[in-house]
């Protein structure tokens, strides 16, 4: 038990420090979000301060339209299928 309490307060501490490295310290990412994957990607190609605020909040936005895609071609293909058994 107290290996994973450890274990969870050094993730929190390196999340910390990287924040404090990328300039990103007053976001409300939050560890193991979707964010913080997207940051830690973002500083992987070179991006800091506003530039990677910037690239994960494009990013999101990209996964968030990419979401909504898939939802409606579902729903189209439902439509569809009720107009062929409605002809």
């Amino acid at each position: 038990m107290g290996s994973s309490i450890s274990a969870i307060y050094d993730d929190e501490k390196s999340w910390s420090e990287f924040k404090i490295r990328a300039g990103v310290v007053g976001t409300d990412w939050k560890l193991y979000s979707p964010e913080y994957n997207l940051a830690h990607r973002g500083l992987s190609l070179g991006y800091t301060n506003k530039r990677l605020k910037l690239f994960v909040n494009q990013e999101k936005e990209l996964i968030d339209l990419k979401e909504k895609h898939k939802k409606e071609l579902v729903e189209l293909a439902q439509l569809e299928a009720l107009e062929q058994k409605y002809k």
